[in-house]
């Protein structure tokens, strides 16, 4: 999808027994109005907070966490700050996944697009 900044430290990671002890679901917004639901474990859910504080304190891009689902998968979960106004967030592609809601508009600003622009202070 993207490419996270902190990718080698997340390589580095899995190899990590301790890493592994993260364990995190996120189950996505379907359909306009629906939660998103985060069910992990205390460590990803301490790493997650982490990733969050770095991202609104550090001016960088994005800010991230490895976790692993309950089937031993890894995978990172990046945090990335916007402050694009009204005109910013109406362009930024929906979050929906189901058939039918997800983002059509060729001018919707992706998650590609928001890696390209620069850090925000």
């Amino acid at each position: 999808m993207v490419a996270w900044s902190g990718w080698r430290t997340w390589m580095a990671e899995t190899r990590s027994e301790s890493a592994t002890e993260r364990r995190l679901h996120v189950y996505p917004q379907e359909h306009p109005h629906d939660e998103v639901v985060l069910v992990g474990n205390r460590a990803a859910l301490e790493a997650l907070q982490r990733a969050v504080s770095d991202a609104l304190g550090s001016g960088a891009r994005s800010a991230g966490a490895l976790v692993f689902a309950g089937d031993g998968e890894g995978y990172a979960v990046v945090v990335i700050p916007f402050e694009g106004g009204v005109d910013g967030w109406r362009y930024l592609a929906v979050p929906y996944t189901a058939e039918g809601f997800r983002e059509h508009r060729e001018e919707a600003t992706t998650l590609a697009d928001l890696w390209k622009r620069p850090a925000e202070t």
